[in-house]
């Protein structure tokens, strides 16, 4: 299927979003010479946000802004207003921004590696001053990691434990360490899309915080990682949960 038949069969779908904005949207991303294309749509977003040409930025934004692979009920203890929300693999952050416009009083953390997408993750949040960032990976313990790409695309970096101090060797994070640092007793919603590294981050450790989750989304890479959803699926079956399918996310409400 070539570029523009592609372009079009997608332009019912932004339209019905976005208008002629969202048509317009299409075409910048693939045919305009800039590199980093300014989106604004105060209808649906209090600030405008920032997309680079020719990467997974804009099958992203599909999924999350248009498809809105985040839109589900969150029902929280009979109420759905959510005050604690945690992205780990954030990109940059086209779900941290869908939860910032839909829950404006939430405070959410941001978490993201890689640091391209993180520069822009920073650019595209600036504006809201309920989310944090940490360029980090997530992980079960203390660990520097290493990013490595597979060839998956700007959506697809993985990590790895990597020798303390080695070149380009970043900080890991674990979701103990963020509660504590943000002085959290809970989550509200946990949202996991980290290219893998689920398989260490239910392999051990999780009882310190699962159980203080309220809803998690997660999409699991058995492609990337093999025993990724081992891992998790091991992890939960000593919780009661209800489970819910959205595109390529599960859906976990945590009883």
């Amino acid at each position: 299927m070539g570029i523009i038949r592609r372009s079009l069969i997608r332009i019912p779908a932004f339209y019905n979003c976005f208008g002629w904005k969202g048509v317009a949207l299409i075409f910048r991303l693939k045919y305009t010479g800039a590199k980093l294309v300014r989106f604004n749509y105060p209808k649906r977003f209090r600030h405008p946000l920032y997309l680079r040409k020719g990467s997974s930025d804009f099958p992203i934004f599909e999924s999350v802004m248009v498809q809105r692979c985040y839109d589900i009920n969150y029902n929280i203890n009979g109420k759905c207003s959510p005050e604690i929300i945690f992205d780990c693999g954030a990109n940059i952050g086209l779900a941290t921004i869908f939860y910032a416009n839909r829950f404006p009083n939430a405070k959410i953390i941001a978490v993201e590696p890689e640091p391209a997408n993180f520069e822009l993750l920073k650019k595209n949040t600036a504006p809201y001053p309920n989310i944090r960032l940490y360029q980090a990976g997530l992980w079960n313990k203390p660990a520097s990691l290493k990013i490595e790409d597979q060839g998956y695309g700007a959506w697809g970096f993985m990590v790895s434990e990597a020798p303390e101090g080695s070149p380009g060797a970043i900080k890991a994070v674990s979701i103990p360490e963020l509660m504590r640092q943000q002085v959290f007793e809970k989550i509200d919603i946990l949202k996991i899309d980290i290219e893998g590294s689920e398989k260490e981050l239910f392999e051990s450790g999780y009882d310190a915080w699962l159980p203080k989750v309220k809803t998690l989304i997660i999409e699991l890479h058995d492609r990337m990682r093999e025993g990724a959803a081992l891992s998790f699926f091991k992890a939960l079956t000593k919780y009661n949960f209800r489970l819910a399918v959205k595109g390529e996310n599960l859906i976990c409400f945590m009883k």
